[in-house]
């Protein structure tokens, strides 16, 4: 299967910096580091360019697929906080916003300019780059994050369900964990939601399952190089190799599975895998 565009992500960033501890002290919907009001969850909910919790690099990856035409945003939940995701001369600025004690939301730097809601502070605040013009509407699953290429979440979730049994599971008890709010993926057991982590690789457009390195450079080249472009393989019951297409040559970068289940990439070139 030929790798195309839809699975080359050549955007860069550097990690969020560490996020307040502050609570609200209404009930709150939790998604991992992410916390919200009921009341204002609802009402974020049925905003178009509100993403939910997702990280700084689906935000660009995002963008970045539209285009990232100048006045472009989206609105996320990072921490305690709003995230607006703007983008000005084809790179994505984050700006964080705070909840208040009070209930209303500022800009980060600019504590005296205070609103009701993130809303009508997108809407008027100063000091952006530039003001936020197209919001950018939701057009991804909720559920699970866009890494997963825009696979729809429905074959996610059926995806799943027909792995089941692999996992000693029902069908009805993976989709009664699979029933849940799009916007909160919290509302997944703890042994599905890992469970997903561990497995959702194998239904992405570019995992290629076990394949040799020479079978890899073969579907690459037959596809056409570009800049990028990639596919992951399995090479072994402990190790993936990531393939990508770079001036016209395929290069490897091997990712060893640790004991304790995190990935860990070699990036040295003449590493043979």
């Amino acid at each position: 299967m030929a790798m195309e565009k839809n699975v080359c992500n050549q955007t860069t960033t550097t990690p969020l910096k560490s996020q307040s501890s502050n609570t609200n002290s209404n009930t709150a919907i939790s998604n991992e580091n992410c916390y919200t009001t009921q009341t204002l969850a609802s009402v974020l909910e049925s905003l178009p360019y509100y993403y939910g919790c997702i990280s700084r690099e689906d935000a660009e990856w995002i963008l970045y697929d539209e285009g990232c035409p100048n006045g472009m945003y989206l609105l996320r939940e990072s921490g305690n906080d709003f995230v607006l995701s703007l983008c000005h001369h084809h790179s994505v600025l984050h700006y964080r916003i705070n909840k208040l004690s009070n209930g209303d939301v500022s800009l980060q730097g600019l504590p005296n300019q205070t609103f009701s809601t993130p809303m009508e502070l997108i809407e008027t605040v100063d000091g952006l780059s530039c003001k936020p013009t197209k919001p950018l509407k939701s057009r991804y699953g909720k559920c699970l994050p866009p890494t997963h290429w825009k696979l729809s979440e429905e074959t996610i979730r059926e995806q799943l369900i027909s792995k089941a049994s692999n996992w000693g599971l029902t069908s009805e008890m993976m989709r009664e964990n699979l029933d849940c709010d799009l916007h909160f993926s919290q509302n997944f057991s703890p042994l599905v939601l890992m469970l997903i982590i561990k497995s959702i690789h194998e239904i992405q457009p570019w995992y290629h399952y076990r394949l040799s390195r020479t079978e890899a450079e073969r579907r690459i080249e037959s596809s056409g190089h570009l800049d990028g472009k990639f596919l992951v393989r399995e090479r072994d019951e402990s190790s993936y190799a990531i393939c990508l297409s770079h001036e016209s040559r395929v290069k490897h970068y091997r990712i060893d599975i640790l004991r304790r289940g995190i990935c860990q990439s070699k990036m040295d070139q003449n590493l043979k895998v």
